[in-house]
């Protein structure tokens, strides 16, 4: 058997006998590929294999194998003869030497590779020819063969380097439900032979049948954009205007705009300045200029750098905005916010310390804390909620007469929560009841007040609560039993009020009045 392979201007025929092929071109060209073509009338394309045009005729002696070229179809004169070694004729003195062995010999360049030896340039000597790519492999100077097994596949490898169909057939649109169009994406994925395609879902207004949203009748006159009163869109808003100069100034608009009311496209646009000019849609070059610059225009309409966060570029360097700091010195701008980060309260470095917090670039105590020494560097060092005595061990600051004479104890001062015992003695041997006074002055910026007792551990007799830098006062009375003794210890307390305070350096005073 003949196979003949089409080659534009001429032909390639290859003799094929049982048991094995032979290749044996009959003249130069290059092979017609027919993987995406059609052969010519009277040529056909093999439906596995090298995909190029092929001729196929039974040989009168029954297909035995020639390894020599067949040259009974060339129409060249010239052409050598079967059985003479492929050269050929004498026809006069050649002004070049052959440069491969013989007319019509194959040989692989490479593992799918192989090259022809013929006459291609005219000058009369044998050179290689094209090289001829072979998908399936080359083997003994042709293509070897290779079977196509595209069954039950859409796409995907044949198994000859070819491919079994691409993924371009979408299915038809179909409906996902009743108000629902479902249309399939083009270009799918292969996978395992098999085609997948993404979709999308649209909603039909008028209901969703036979793969086709409800009858309407869309209208887009006049609109660029928006619906078309059928839930489809008009267009989109991907057209903008061309670039252009506005004297020294290039204006260039965004590449998507929004729709506006009217169905029209509107698109956002950004003014460039150019140093040097503008023609022709574009700043007209020059050289940058960013010496001693960290940011801003380099001269060209282009920028010699870009600030970090909290930061603006000023005079060509980046300068942290009001209230932000950078404080690790590293490339991430300005990181800290002085106005409330308890380490760097109103700048690098500043911390609150100790029972306090930042706020608005200051430091604050926490209730109930005063910062008396006129530093942060230690907190908030006084506290002022707790108690420092009790009832039990409270502190004696005298005693006073209860019925006669102008006693104090006291002026006695502090900034805790405090317990006072004051002896109220009866020193008068008239029939005259005892009565004592108590003030506490509390501080301007703290509140403190005044509680009156008889019994340590009992409810109190007397109190004042008036509020930050008031003086409370309380009195207490014992009658007088005429013939004993009336002395009595009153506890005095001195508490603060939490949460009271703005200033808590100050320091509260105490005085007891006997006999008032």
């Amino acid at each position: 058997m003949r196979v003949s392979r089409f080659i534009p201007g001429g032909l390639l025929a290859v003799t094929v006998a049982a048991g094995g092929c032979a290749f044996s071109p009959d003249v130069s060209g290059s092979l017609l590929d027919c993987s995406e073509k059609p052969c010519p009338e009277g040529w056909v394309c093999p439906e596995s294999g090298e995909k190029v045009c092929v001729q196929v005729e039974v040989r009168s002696d029954g297909g035995g194998f020639s390894d020599r070229p067949d040259l009974s179809d060339r129409t060249d004169p010239d052409a050598a003869a079967p059985g003479d070694g492929g050269a050929k004729p004498d026809t006069g003195p050649k002004n070049c030497t052959d440069d491969c062995p013989g007319l019509g010999i194959t040989e692989c360049t490479g593992e799918k590779s192989y090259h022809l030896c013929g006459e291609f340039d005219g000058d009369g000597c044998l050179e290689w020819g094209e090289t001829v790519q072979c998908p399936s492999g080359c083997l003994g100077g042709v293509c070897s063969g290779c079977t196509v097994e595209c069954t039950g596949r859409e796409c995907g490898d044949d198994g000859c380097g070819g491919s079994c169909g691409t993924c371009r057939s979408t299915p038809p649109p179909e409906c996902a439900d009743s108000r629902t169009l479902r249309t399939w994406n083009p270009d799918g994925t292969c996978g395992n032979g098999a085609c997948s395609y993404s979709y999308t879902d649209k909603e039909c207004y008028f209901g969703c049948a036979n793969g086709k949203c409800g009858d309407c009748t869309p209208s887009c006159a006049g609109k660029e954009c928006g619906d078309n009163g059928c839930g489809e869109s008009c267009g989109e808003c991907v057209s903008p205007p061309a670039n252009a100069c506005a004297g020294s100034t290039l204006r260039e608009y965004d590449r998507t705009g929004a729709c506006g009311s009217g169905g029209k496209c509107s698109y956002a646009y950004t003014d460039r300045a150019c140093p040097n000019g503008c023609a022709n849609a574009q700043c007209i070059n020059c050289t940058p200029s960013c010496n001693g610059k960290d940011c801003g225009p380099d001269g060209c309409g282009g920028d010699c750098g870009s600030c970090g966060a909290h930061e603006s570029c000023i005079n060509g360097s980046c300068t942290c905005f009001s209230g932000y700091g950078d404080c690790n010195g590293g490339s991430d701008g300005c990181e800290t916010d002085l106005r409330s980060d308890d380490f760097h309260c109103g700048g690098c470095g500043a911390g609150c310390n100790d029972h306090a917090y930042c706020g608005g670039s200051e430091c604050h105590c926490e209730p109930d804390w005063g910062e008396c020494n006129g530093t942060f560097s230690d907190g908030c060092e006084r506290q002022v909620g707790n108690y420092s005595n009790n009832c039990a061990s409270a502190e004696d600051p005298g005693s006073v007469c209860g019925d006669d004479g102008s006693d104090r104890a006291g002026p006695v001062s502090g900034f805790e929560s405090k317990w006072f015992k004051v002896r109220v003695r009866e020193c008068s041997n008239w029939d005259s009841n005892l009565s004592v006074y108590a003030t506490l002055q509390s501080p301007p910026g703290a509140d403190y007040d005044l509680y009156l007792y008889r019994l340590c551990g009992g409810q109190p007799k007397a109190s004042s609560t008036l509020g930050p830098g008031a003086t409370d006062s309380a009195h207490e009375y014992q009658s007088d039993d005429w013939g004993n003794d009336d002395d009595f210890d009153l506890y005095v307390e001195v508490r603060f009020k939490p949460g009271s305070g703005s200033d808590l350096c100050g320091s509260w005073t105490l005085n007891v009045y006997g006999n008032k």
